[in-house]
Protein backbone atom coordinates (compact mmCIF):
# COMPACT_ATOMS: atom_id res chain seq x y z
CA UNK A 1 0.00 0.00 0.00
CA UNK A 2 1.39 3.40 -0.97
CA UNK A 3 1.53 6.14 1.64
CA UNK A 4 -0.86 9.01 0.80
CA UNK A 5 0.77 12.43 0.49
CA UNK A 6 -2.08 14.79 1.35
CA UNK A 7 -1.45 18.10 -0.38
CA UNK A 8 -3.56 20.88 1.06
CA UNK A 9 -4.30 23.76 -1.29
CA UNK A 10 -6.68 26.66 -1.70
CA UNK A 11 -7.06 29.65 -3.98
CA UNK A 12 -7.88 32.17 -1.25
CA UNK A 13 -4.49 32.59 0.43
CA UNK A 14 -4.56 35.52 2.85
CA UNK A 15 -0.99 36.69 2.19
CA UNK A 16 -0.79 36.11 -1.57
CA UNK A 17 -4.26 35.37 -2.97
CA UNK A 18 -4.33 33.05 -5.96
CA UNK A 19 -0.66 32.09 -5.66
CA UNK A 20 -1.32 28.40 -6.46
CA UNK A 21 -2.60 29.53 -9.86
CA UNK A 22 0.21 31.99 -10.58
CA UNK A 23 2.11 30.79 -13.64
CA UNK A 24 5.66 29.54 -13.93
CA UNK A 25 6.77 28.66 -17.45
CA UNK A 26 3.14 28.71 -18.58
CA UNK A 27 1.72 26.43 -15.90
CA UNK A 28 0.21 27.13 -12.46
CA UNK A 29 2.51 26.76 -9.45
CA UNK A 30 0.31 23.98 -8.10
CA UNK A 31 1.08 21.88 -11.17
CA UNK A 32 4.78 21.78 -10.32
CA UNK A 33 4.19 21.00 -6.65
CA UNK A 34 2.06 17.98 -7.58
CA UNK A 35 4.57 16.92 -10.22
CA UNK A 36 7.39 17.02 -7.66
CA UNK A 37 5.51 15.12 -4.96
CA UNK A 38 4.49 12.40 -7.41
CA UNK A 39 8.16 11.48 -7.75
CA UNK A 40 8.34 10.33 -4.12
CA UNK A 41 8.66 6.54 -4.03
CA UNK A 42 6.14 4.32 -2.25
CA UNK A 43 3.55 7.08 -2.09
CA UNK A 44 0.56 8.62 -3.85
CA UNK A 45 -0.60 12.23 -3.96
CA UNK A 46 -4.10 13.29 -2.90
CA UNK A 47 -5.11 16.93 -3.38
CA UNK A 48 -7.27 18.17 -0.48
CA UNK A 49 -9.11 21.43 -1.13
CA UNK A 50 -11.99 23.45 0.33
CA UNK A 51 -15.43 22.61 -1.01
CA UNK A 52 -15.99 25.97 -2.71
CA UNK A 53 -16.70 26.97 -6.28
CA UNK A 54 -13.51 29.05 -6.36
CA UNK A 55 -11.34 26.12 -5.36
CA UNK A 56 -12.95 23.59 -7.72
CA UNK A 57 -10.64 24.71 -10.52
CA UNK A 58 -7.74 23.15 -8.59
CA UNK A 59 -9.21 19.70 -9.20
CA UNK A 60 -8.71 20.23 -12.93
CA UNK A 61 -4.97 20.66 -12.35
CA UNK A 62 -4.89 17.48 -10.29
CA UNK A 63 -6.75 15.60 -13.03
CA UNK A 64 -4.10 16.62 -15.58
CA UNK A 65 -1.57 14.77 -13.44
CA UNK A 66 -3.82 11.76 -12.65
CA UNK A 67 -4.14 12.78 -9.00
CA UNK A 68 -7.33 12.37 -6.97
CA UNK A 69 -8.97 15.46 -5.52
CA UNK A 70 -10.97 15.51 -2.26
CA UNK A 71 -13.14 18.43 -1.16
CA UNK A 72 -13.74 19.24 2.49
CA UNK A 73 -14.04 22.00 5.04
CA UNK A 74 -12.38 25.30 4.20
CA UNK A 75 -11.49 26.25 7.79
CA UNK A 76 -11.23 22.83 9.45
CA UNK A 77 -8.16 21.64 7.57
CA UNK A 78 -7.58 18.88 10.11
CA UNK A 79 -11.09 17.64 9.35
CA UNK A 80 -10.21 17.68 5.68
CA UNK A 81 -7.23 15.43 6.36
CA UNK A 82 -9.32 13.09 8.45
CA UNK A 83 -11.84 12.84 5.62
CA UNK A 84 -9.05 11.83 3.24
CA UNK A 85 -7.88 9.19 5.72
CA UNK A 86 -11.32 7.59 5.68
CA UNK A 87 -11.24 7.42 1.88
CA UNK A 88 -7.63 6.26 1.62
CA UNK A 89 -6.80 4.03 4.61
CA UNK A 90 -3.11 3.84 5.47
CA UNK A 91 -0.88 3.41 8.51
CA UNK A 92 1.00 6.61 7.62
CA UNK A 93 0.09 9.94 6.04
CA UNK A 94 2.35 12.68 4.73
CA UNK A 95 1.37 16.34 4.89
CA UNK A 96 2.44 18.77 2.18
CA UNK A 97 1.28 22.31 1.46
CA UNK A 98 0.80 24.26 -1.75
CA UNK A 99 3.11 27.08 -0.59
CA UNK A 100 6.20 25.12 -1.57
CA UNK A 101 7.10 24.78 -5.27
CA UNK A 102 10.63 23.65 -4.32
CA UNK A 103 9.54 20.97 -1.84
CA UNK A 104 12.01 18.12 -1.40
CA UNK A 105 10.07 15.05 -2.56
CA UNK A 106 12.92 12.84 -1.37
CA UNK A 107 12.15 13.97 2.18
CA UNK A 108 8.91 11.99 1.92
CA UNK A 109 10.89 8.87 1.03
CA UNK A 110 13.31 9.34 3.93
CA UNK A 111 10.48 9.92 6.40
CA UNK A 112 8.62 6.80 5.30
CA UNK A 113 11.76 4.74 5.82
CA UNK A 114 12.34 6.41 9.18
CA UNK A 115 8.84 5.66 10.45
CA UNK A 116 9.05 2.05 9.29
CA UNK A 117 12.10 1.52 11.48
CA UNK A 118 11.23 3.68 14.50
CA UNK A 119 8.30 3.86 16.90
CA UNK A 120 7.04 7.43 16.56
CA UNK A 121 3.69 9.07 15.94
CA UNK A 122 5.01 12.09 14.03
CA UNK A 123 8.23 13.13 12.31
CA UNK A 124 9.66 16.02 10.31
CA UNK A 125 13.25 16.56 9.23
CA UNK A 126 15.30 19.12 11.16
CA UNK A 127 17.48 21.61 9.29
CA UNK A 128 15.52 21.72 6.03
CA UNK A 129 15.09 25.13 4.34
CA UNK A 130 11.70 26.62 5.18
CA UNK A 131 9.42 25.40 2.41
CA UNK A 132 11.39 22.27 1.64
CA UNK A 133 9.98 19.89 4.22
CA UNK A 134 7.01 17.56 4.47
CA UNK A 135 5.66 15.93 7.65
CA UNK A 136 4.60 12.35 8.39
CA UNK A 137 2.27 10.95 11.05
CA UNK A 138 0.38 7.78 11.83
CA UNK A 139 -3.30 7.13 11.23
CA UNK A 140 -3.82 6.92 15.00
CA UNK A 141 -2.14 10.28 15.56
CA UNK A 142 -4.38 11.88 12.94
CA UNK A 143 -7.53 10.34 14.41
CA UNK A 144 -6.61 11.32 17.97
CA UNK A 145 -5.86 14.90 16.89
CA UNK A 146 -9.16 15.07 15.04
CA UNK A 147 -11.16 13.81 18.01
CA UNK A 148 -9.42 15.72 20.82
CA UNK A 149 -8.39 19.10 19.40
CA UNK A 150 -10.92 21.89 19.77
CA UNK A 151 -9.00 25.14 19.29
CA UNK A 152 -9.27 26.84 15.91
CA UNK A 153 -5.49 26.96 15.52
CA UNK A 154 -5.30 23.19 15.92
CA UNK A 155 -8.01 22.67 13.31
CA UNK A 156 -6.25 25.04 10.88
CA UNK A 157 -2.67 23.81 11.43
CA UNK A 158 -2.95 20.06 11.04
CA UNK A 159 0.03 18.83 13.05
CA UNK A 160 0.22 21.54 15.72
CA UNK A 161 -1.76 19.55 18.28
CA UNK A 162 0.58 16.58 17.85
CA UNK A 163 3.65 18.73 18.48
CA UNK A 164 2.13 20.48 21.49
CA UNK A 165 0.97 17.34 23.31
CA UNK A 166 4.05 15.24 24.19
CA UNK A 167 2.00 13.17 26.64
CA UNK A 168 -0.07 11.89 23.74
CA UNK A 169 2.35 11.83 20.81
CA UNK A 170 5.94 10.71 20.32
CA UNK A 171 7.52 13.20 17.91
CA UNK A 172 10.85 12.82 16.13
CA UNK A 173 13.03 15.36 14.34
CA UNK A 174 15.66 13.45 12.34
CA UNK A 175 18.35 15.58 10.72
CA UNK A 176 18.31 16.27 7.00
CA UNK A 177 21.24 15.17 4.84
CA UNK A 178 24.08 17.62 5.44
CA UNK A 179 23.83 19.03 1.92
CA UNK A 180 20.30 20.24 2.69
CA UNK A 181 21.05 21.59 6.16
CA UNK A 182 20.11 25.23 5.54
CA UNK A 183 17.53 26.22 8.17
CA UNK A 184 18.39 29.87 7.56
CA UNK A 185 17.06 29.64 4.00
CA UNK A 186 13.43 30.20 2.99
CA UNK A 187 12.15 28.71 -0.27
CA UNK A 188 8.44 28.92 0.50
CA UNK A 189 6.04 31.28 -1.30
CA UNK A 190 4.07 33.65 0.91
CA UNK A 191 4.90 36.92 -0.85
CA UNK A 192 5.23 38.12 -4.44
CA UNK A 193 9.02 38.44 -4.19
CA UNK A 194 9.23 34.84 -2.95
CA UNK A 195 7.17 33.72 -5.92
CA UNK A 196 9.47 35.61 -8.29
CA UNK A 197 12.47 33.91 -6.66
CA UNK A 198 10.96 30.44 -7.14
CA UNK A 199 10.02 31.36 -10.70
CA UNK A 200 13.66 32.27 -11.48
CA UNK A 201 14.85 28.95 -10.07
CA UNK A 202 12.44 27.11 -12.35
CA UNK A 203 13.42 29.17 -15.37
CA UNK A 204 17.08 28.29 -14.78
CA UNK A 205 16.90 24.64 -13.79
CA UNK A 206 13.59 23.05 -14.80
CA UNK A 207 13.34 20.77 -17.83
CA UNK A 208 9.91 19.78 -19.11
CA UNK A 209 8.69 16.68 -17.33
CA UNK A 210 11.94 16.33 -15.37
CA UNK A 211 11.67 18.02 -11.96
CA UNK A 212 15.06 18.69 -10.39
CA UNK A 213 16.07 17.21 -7.05
CA UNK A 214 16.42 19.85 -4.36
CA UNK A 215 19.75 18.38 -3.23
CA UNK A 216 21.15 18.86 -6.76
CA UNK A 217 20.51 22.61 -6.88
CA UNK A 218 20.55 23.66 -3.23
CA UNK A 219 23.97 25.32 -3.62
CA UNK A 220 22.62 27.37 -6.53
CA UNK A 221 19.59 28.43 -4.48
CA UNK A 222 21.83 29.48 -1.59
CA UNK A 223 24.00 31.43 -4.03
CA UNK A 224 20.96 33.19 -5.52
CA UNK A 225 19.72 34.15 -2.06
CA UNK A 226 23.14 35.49 -1.01
CA UNK A 227 23.35 37.63 -4.11
CA UNK A 228 20.23 39.41 -2.92
CA UNK A 229 18.21 38.63 -6.01
CA UNK A 230 15.04 38.02 -4.05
Amino acid sequence: MKVPIILQARVGSTRLPGKVLMEILGKPMLYYIIERLKLAKNSMVILAIPDTEEDSKLCKIAKQLDVDCVKGSELDVLGRYYMVSKLYPSHFYIRATADNPLVDFESAERLINFMLTHNFDYAVEKGMPRGGAVEIFTDKALELSYKLSVEDRHREHVTLFMKEEPRLFKCAYPSVPKELNHPELSITVDRKDEFEFAKRIYEKFYKEGKPFKLVKIIDKIVEEAKLGKR
